[in-house]
């Protein structure tokens, strides 16, 4: 009887043995090349819309930065399964591990510096074209820039012509030659708002050089002196809203 009764909180007492913790650097890099595969391309995607090009400063910080932070959790992870009594305090980082942190960190912002010139570079870029550009224009005139990177252009001066027509072609194609441009509009704006809108100088000499922009969605030529017989070439681009089809065939 006293037997039962000892053996009862010996029971209550007994040690509870908890399951390993395990650890596969196989999983951890199939997991690795799982996540950054799926967010690189969404991340390439993202930035040929918005810039019409591939960062590939942009990323390499994103592969870079990935990497870090799988190899610190990964060495972690790999610490605490050889030494479970490390779990607690699993949360600070060994002398290796910041090591690691700090040079990461110091390339990852020394990229981000270097992405930051390149942006730069290139905006001093779009505003020297812009310059040049906006002076063959004329008053009134504009050059433009979507979201995604394709140029657009508003020509009011009413002495535009075939000449200057080209120059601002082959400034933006010196600039860069598969630039997209998705508008030309002849308008008016304060400047010319009271002359009569016509453009006698821009002729059927235009109509080849604004086939090459087979982009172009909006495109306005009232006034212009080209002929019907250049409108219907100009039906050929494959992009044209249905506006500026109407446009064309009156």
């Amino acid at each position: 009887m006293r037997n039962s009764v000892d053996s009862a909180p010996a029971s209550k007492t007994a040690p509870v043995v908890e399951e390993g913790i395990t650890f596969s650097w196989r999983r951890n890099l199939f997991l690795y090349i799982a996540v950054t595969g799926a967010l690189a391309p969404a991340l390439v995607l993202v930035g040929w819309y918005r810039h019409g090009g591939l960062r590939l400063l942009t990323l390499a910080e994103f592969v870079f930065a990935m990497t870090v932070a799988f190899a610190i959790d990964s060495r972690r992870r790999w610490r605490i399964a050889r030494r479970p009594e490390m779990t607690a305090g699993s949360a600070r980082l060994s002398l290796g591990g910041l090591l690691i942190l700090i040079s990461g960190l110091t390339l990852f912002f020394g990229l981000i510096a270097a992405e930051y010139q390149v942006y730069q570079r290139f905006r001093d870029e779009v505003h020297q074209l812009q310059t040049n550009v906006v002076k063959l224009l004329g008053p009134d005139g504009e050059f433009g820039s979507l979201t995604d990177g394709s140029i657009t252009l508003l020509i009011c001066d009413r002495s535009f012509d075939d000449d200057r027509f080209a120059k601002v072609a082959r400034l933006i194609s010196d600039w860069k030659p598969d630039a997209e441009i998705c508008q030309v509009i002849f308008s008016s704006g304060p400047a010319t708002n009271d002359t009569p809108p016509a453009w006698s100088g821009v002729t059927d000499r235009s109509v080849e050089l604004l086939l090459g922009w087979r982009e172009l969605k909006w495109l306005s030529v009232d006034g212009s002196a080209i002929s019907a017989e250049g409108r219907q070439k100009l039906l050929t681009l494959p992009q044209l809203d249905e506006i500026s089809r109407q446009g064309l065939m009156h």
